[in-house]
């Protein structure tokens, strides 16, 4: 029997803290397992929490391990920027190269086990290239007043993760080996965004249609709700409605983080600007956005470059000195404020903003 959340130990002392926020749709579970894998195996990390709650899915971080790893990430020296620029670099361009040279039809030739094999290296690259896509974005929010950061890392390369759509493009590729593997078990591909590699690749060497039937109904079950959780280096994977409850404790609990309304952030470009705020969540608010508006967002993401030119402004919840926030709104001289971590719930649609 699956032990319960409740009664893992030490689960309940840790102090654990929302880090981002993002839509489930943009996120599925095979890409949070990318994340969080990619985490625990090239940054080391011990402690990780994932709940997706239909729309959207939140990640939470222990604030202890976090402090301990921002420090180790503020003591870096000329060296430790140079090899983590380095291995970016490497990881980038091989799933570059790979994205560029992927193709249904080629894809569709291969027989079973060299489809498994070619999925297999798609999943490799894709675990490193997670993990150093994020590392990236932690070594922004430590160091974001010092610029000087950004001459160590390859200025395409951070063009390349942090302001043209890579992720939605590796997502197209994924769908693409999903697509071939679908018609060789008869499920739905975009059931599969819902589950693990390795189940995938079960399934597909098994070709058992009670498996099938079996991941089926999972994956819908884990599109509404889950919780994945990194506990001391052991993996925890729950659809119950228990994992229910544990979220909403967690949300509730982040919402007394607000009860002050204090806005606070970091200049991710400079400028004074007055306009209307705007809230946006998602592609369905691009709507509300008039011509000097201040765009408001949990994150900046690339495909919002369509609204970008209207805007007056941006103040994002999440952020640091390379973040897709900071990068975009450098390049299209907008002023910026990045990591208020409160500006979407403070501020409300038609707020002047000053």
């Amino acid at each position: 029997m699956k032990k319960n959340i409740i009664t893992i130990k030490n689960f309940e002392s840790i102090k654990w803290f929302q880090y981002a926020q993002r839509f489930s749709a943009d996120f599925p579970l095979i890409f949070v397992n990318y994340f969080f894998k990619g985490q625990k195996k090239y940054l080391g990390l011990k402690r990780l929490f994932y709940i997706n709650k239909w729309p959207y899915i939140y990640a939470y971080r222990d604030e202890v391990e976090f402090e301990k790893f921002y420090k180790k990430i503020n003591n870096f020296k000329k060296k430790d920027f140079m090899k983590i620029a380095k291995e970016t670099t490497n990881i980038v361009q091989k799933v570059l190269n790979l994205l560029n040279n992927i193709s249904y039809g080629d894809l569709q030739k291969l027989n079973n086990d060299k489809l498994l094999k070619e999925f297999e290296k798609f999943n490799k690259h894709l675990y490193k290239f997670a993990a150093y896509f994020i590392y990236v974005q932690y070594i922004g929010q430590v160091h974001k007043n010092n610029s000087k950061v950004l001459r160590y890392f390859d200025k395409k390369i951070i063009q390349a993760i942090r302001f043209k759509p890579i992720i939605p493009d590796i997502k197209k590729a994924l769908k693409l080996y999903l697509n071939v593997i679908t018609q060789r078990i008869v499920i739905k591909s975009s059931l599969l965004f819902w589950a693990f590699p390795k189940e995938i690749q079960d399934t597909l060497k098994s070709q058992n249609k009670k498996v099938v039937r079996q991941l089926q109904q999972q994956v819908k079950i884990r599109k509404k709700y889950y919780l994945l959780l990194l506990l001391n280096r052991k993996d925890f994977f729950y659809t119950n409605k228990n994992s229910i409850g544990i979220a909403e404790k967690l949300l509730n609990l982040e919402k007394d983080h607000f009860k002050h309304n204090v806005l606070e952030g970091e200049t991710a470009y400079r400028g004074c600007v007055k306009g209307k705020a705007k809230i946006i969540l998602n592609k369905k608010d691009f709507k509300k956005i008039n011509n000097g508006d201040i765009l408001v967002a949990v994150f900046i993401m690339p495909y919002y470059l369509s609204i970008l030119k209207k805007i007056g402004a941006v103040i994002t919840d999440e952020g640091g000195l390379l973040s897709h926030a900071a990068i975009i709104t450098r390049e299209m001289n907008i002023p910026c404020v990045i990591g208020t971590k409160i500006a979407t719930k403070v501020l409300k649609d038609g707020d002047l903003v000053e």
